[in-house]
C-alpha cells in the first residue's frame, strides 16, 4: 500500500466521487417520484438514465478504491506493485466514466425524441444519438484494447506492443470535443420545437431554460477535453490526474441532473397551485342570470390562430360551468391553431409533465386544465370530439364532458 504520510490529494477526490453519486441521485429520485407521483409512464429514457447512474456509481466506487494504491498520491512515492493496480483500477474506471456519459446524453436525446414531429427533426436526434455513442464507446473500447498482451496496458515492464500513443490521445480529445459539441447541439434543440408552441411566453421559456441545461454537461467535457490534452505531459500521473477523474465524473453527473430538472416542474407547479388555492377558491362562485335552478355554459376559444392560415386547422373549445339560474346561454366563439403544434404539444405532455392545474395527468390532450368554474377546458384536435371520445371523453349538453 502507499505511504500515507506522503502529500495526498486522495480525500477530496473520494468526497468530489461522493458529492457526485448522491447529488446526481437526488435529482433522479425526484424525477422518478415525480413521474410517479402525477401518474406519468415510465419510458425508455427514465431506464436508459438509471442505467448511466448505475455506471457513474461504479466509476465513483472503482476510484475510492484506486486512492487505497496511489491515485491522488505523487509517483516517485509509490511502489511499483501499487502503480499497476492503480493503472489497473483507473483503466477499469476510466471505461465506466465514458460510457455513462454516452447512455446519459442518450437519454436526453430519447426525450427529445419524444417531442420532435418531424422527420428531420428525429433524423437529426438519432444522427446526434449515434455519432455521439460510436466516438465515446470507441473510446472505452480502446482502453483494453491498444495493448498486446492487455496486461502491457496497466503494467510498463510486460513484453510487448502498444499502438501509437500519440493516435490515442488525438482520438479521445476528438471525442471528448464532439460530445461537447452536441451537448450544446442538444441544448438549443428545444427551443426549436417549443418555441412556437400555443403557450403563454413564461411557459415556453421556463419550460426551454429548464431542458437546455445540458450546455452546462458541454462546459463540463471542454474542461475535461482541455485535462485530456495536458495528460501527455504528466509524468506524476497518479498526483496530476485528479482533476481529470473528477471532471470525468461530474460530465455524466451533470448531465443526469440537468436530464432530471424539467421534470421537477410537476411538483412545482402543485406548489404553486396550492400556494394559491385559497385565493382561486374565493374567485370561483360566479352565477349565471336566469329563474330556477339550472346552469350556464360558456364555449369559448382557448387560442387564437392566423386569419388565413394555410396549416391544417382544428377547434379549440373549451367548456366551463357553474351553478345559476334558471337558464341557458351559450355563446361560441372559434380560432383556429395548427395540428403539428397541437400534436407537438401532445407529445411534451406525454414527455415532460401534463399542463393540468393541479399537476395530475387526467389526460394525454396536453393543456387540458381543470378550470376555475369546475369545468374543463382541452384542446380538440383534428377529428375533434371523435377523437375525444376515443380517449374516453363523450358528448355532454353544450361541449364535450369526460366519461365517467
Amino acid at each position: 500500500m502507499a505511504d500515507d504520510s506522503a502529500e495526498n490529494r486522495g480525500p477530496a477526490l473520494e468526497i468530489s466521487m461522493y458529492v457526485m453519486v448522491v447529488v446526481s441521485l437526488v435529482f433522479l429520485a425526484l424525477r422518478c417520484f415525480c413521474k410517479a407521483r402525477y401518474r406519468k409512464p415510465f419510458a425508455a429514457d427514465d431506464y436508459i438514465l438509471v442505467v448511466s447512474w448505475v455506471f457513474l456509481a461504479i466509476y465513483a466506487g472503482v476510484i475510492v478504491s484506486a486512492t487505497k494504491y496511489g491515485i491522488g498520491r505523487h509517483y516517485n512515492v509509490l511502489s511499483h506493485e501499487d502503480t499497476v493496480r492503480a493503472h489497473l483500477l483507473l483503466g477499469t474506471a476510466d471505461f465506466f466514466a465514458i460510457t455513462s456519459i454516452a447512455i446519459s446524453k442518450s437519454s436526453f436525446a430519447v426525450t427529445l425524441l419524444r417531442l420532435a414531429i418531424h422527420t428531420w427533426h428525429r433524423a437529426f436526434i438519432w444522427t446526434i444519438i449515434v455519432t455521439v455513442n460510436l466516438a465515446l464507446w470507441t473510446t472505452a473500447i480502446f482502453i483494453f484494447t491498444s495493448c498486446s498482451p492487455i496486461e502491457r496496458i496497466w503494467d510498463p515492464l510486460v513484453p510487448g506492443t502498444c499502438w501509437n500513443a500519440r493516435m490515442l490521445l488525438d482520438y479521445n480529445i476528438f471525442s471528448g470535443a464532439w460530445s461537447a459539441a452536441m451537448d450544446f447541439v442538444l441544448a438549443l434543440f428545444p427551443w426549436l420545437l417549443i418555441m412556437r408552441l400555443n403557450m403563454r411566453r413564461v411557459e415556453k421559456i421556463g419550460v426551454c431554460v429548464a431542458m437546455s441545461l445540458g450546455v452546462l454537461s458541454g462546459v463540463t467535457a471542454i474542461i475535461k477535453t482541455s485535462y485530456i490534452n495536458q495528460s501527455a505531459k504528466w509524468r506524476d500521473w497518479t498526483y496530476l490526474s485528479i482533476d481529470l477523474l473528477i471532471w470525468a465524473g461530474a460530465e455524466s453527473a451533470v448531465v443526469i441532473t440537468a436530464a432530471s430538472i424539467p421534470f421537477l416542474r410537476l411538483a412545482l407547479r402543485e406548489v404553486r397551485t396550492r400556494s394559491g388555492s385559497g385565493k382561486n377558491n374565493n374567485n370561483s362562485g360566479s352565477h349565471g342570470g336566469g329563474g330556477g335552478g339550472g346552469h350556464s355554459h360558456q364555449l369559448h376559444s382557448m387560442a387564437s390562430g392566423k386569419k388565413n392560415n394555410k396549416e391544417e386547422t382544428s377547434s379549440v373549445v373549451a367548456l366551463s360551468g357553474a351553478g345559476g339560474g334558471g337558464g341557458h346561454k351559450n355563446s361560441t366563439s372559434t380560432s383556429t391553431i395548427s395540428n403539428e403544434r397541437v400534436i407537438r404539444e401532445e407529445n411534451i405532455g406525454r414527455a415532460i409533465g401534463p399542463e393540468d392545474e393541479d399537476g395530475s395527468d387526467k389526460s394525454s390532450i396536453f393543456g387540458m386544465e381543470r378550470s376555475k368554474n369546475s369545468g374543463y377546458s382541452y384542446y380538440v384536435r383534428g377529428g375533434g370530439e371523435r377523437d375525444l371520445e376515443r380517449q374516453g371523453w363523450d358528448r355532454g349538453g353544450v361541449g364535450v364532458s369526460r366519461s365517467r
